[in-house]
Order: C-alpha cells, then structure tokens, then sequence
C-alpha cells in the first residue's frame, strides 16, 4: 500500500504542471464550460461552502469559484504536493495536502 500510494504521489507530482494543458487539449477548450454548467446543475450556488476533494490543480476549484465567488469559503484538498503547487500558482484559496479516505489522511496545509 506505501509503494502504490508513493508511486501515485509521484506520477501527479511529475505531471502536474502538464496537466492543465493536456486537459485543454483533450476536451477542446470546452472544459471550462462544461464544469461550470456541471455545477450549476448539481445546485451550487453563491454563497455555497466548498469542499473540493481531489482537487489536482484547480480546474474545477475554479469552476467553483466562477459560480461562488468566494475563495474562503472554499478549501481544495488534494494528495499530490506538485497539484496542489499549481493550484495555488493561479488560485487562491486555501488548500489541505491529505487523501480523502480518512484515517490515512496526511493533513498537511499549504
């Protein structure tokens, strides 16, 4: 269980800072928009509290933000150190480097 979470932990770090460009490639630019809308039909609306549990580098935090406004009512929690460094290289708010499945939860703020 330590060499696959290291491993993981690794994979995200070396390709954090690729991510966001792949991602754009891959959905056509349409990744913005279709986040947002996503949102909106789960209900999230201004004003809302946020947890975004693997947040990686931000895009959907930032979809979040498009719809709340408010980066202190949102926290991102991701895994991964090199994730989480871009995020807050273009967004900010408040993230928490831990693993969502409780107990094995590192905690660790940034």
């Amino acid at each position: 269980e330590d060499a696959r979470a290291g491993y993981l932990e690794g994979l995200f770090n070396r390709g954090a800072r690729h991510y966001d460009r792949i991602n754009a490639a891959m959905s056509i630019g349409t990744g913005r928009f279709y986040r947002r809308d996503a949102l909106l039909r789960a209900g999230l609306a201004p004003g809302a509290e946020v947890l975004d549990v693997a947040a990686g580098t931000g895009l959907v935090t930032r979809a979040i933000l498009d719809v709340t406004g408010e980066p202190g009512r949102l926290i991102a929690l991701d895994p991964s150190a090199g994730m989480l460094a871009e995020l807050i290289r273009v967004t900010p708010v408040r993230c928490v480097r831990a693993v969502a499945e409780g107990a094995r939860s590192a905690g660790l703020e940034c």
